[in-house]
């Protein structure tokens, strides 16, 4: 199974759409840490089932791309830490006219060329660049609120130095229990397949040496026979012979 099939078998497992109901629609995935890389068109076409998404976050995936990110009209926050996609690839996120909160730190961002499609959403209000090297920038913080007008916070600080107060988000505490018991079935699941193929290979094994020993036995058979085939032809020369017979005899 390759990691992009293991992202979409625990978004499946996560977030299955028997559970996105109209009365009471999923409003945020996480997918933390998930080895996928780039989106796939499978996970692409399986996100794009929650219309109502709000927020959708792929922090530490080793996303090296944005592409093929999906189409969900009602997203108001994306959050891609600690990833390795670049500055250029932030066009893919354009389209989401609604977006208020983008936290996409520690990432290959460098200028603001780079990030000025992201200037056209306006209700963008919180930003986060934080250890991309777009913040070592001369004057990189007046230049970005002169830049977007909207905006109230950059890297978690407002424009007169006042850092933001975040409560914990009991929804994500809820996600990481639930992550927490996703890896144990997962972990279960692995062992179970593990010890499945340990006792095929157990299985396997014992039939080599079954086949090793057939052809032992096989073996044995065939030297006794040689053995029986030799003394036979001992006694015929002896019968041809008499003279060397009793020579033999003499010895």
């Amino acid at each position: 199974m390759t990691t992009n099939e293991r992202a979409l078998k625990y978004l499946q497992k996560k977030y299955p759409l028997e559970k996105n109901t109209k009365d009471k629609p999923i409003t945020l995935i996480v997918l933390d840490g998930q080895n996928i890389n780039h989106i796939t068109d499978d996970v692409k076409a399986y996100l794009e089932n929650f219309k109502d998404l709000e927020e959708l976050t792929l922090s530490i995936c080793n996303l090296t791309s944005l592409k093929n990110f999906p189409d969900l009209p009602n997203l108001k926050k994306i959050e891609l830490n600690d990833n390795h996609f670049k500055g250029n690839d932030l066009e893919n996120l354009c389209k989401y006219t609604t977006l208020s909160e983008l936290r996409i730190a520690n990432n290959d961002i460098k200028t603001l060329e780079e990030i000025k499609c992201l200037e056209n959403l306006k209700e963008l209000i919180y930003l986060d660049f934080t250890d991309s090297p777009i913040t070592k920038m001369k004057n990189y913080r007046e230049k970005i609120f002169e830049n977007f007008k909207n905006l109230k916070y950059l890297d978690g600080v407002d424009k007169n130095g006042k850092v933001l107060e975040e409560d914990d988000d009991e929804d994500e505490e809820d996600e990481l229990e639930e992550d927490k018991e996703f890896i144990d079935d997962d972990k279960k699941e692995g062992d179970e397949e593990l010890a499945e193929d340990d006792e095929e290979e157990g299985e396997d094994d014992e039939k080599d040496n079954q086949l090793k020993e057939a052809d032992d036995d096989d073996d044995e058979e065939r030297a006794k026979e040689e053995q029986e085939d030799n003394e036979d032809n001992e006694d015929d020369d002896d019968i041809k012979n008499p003279s060397a017979r009793k020579k033999k005899k003499l010895e």
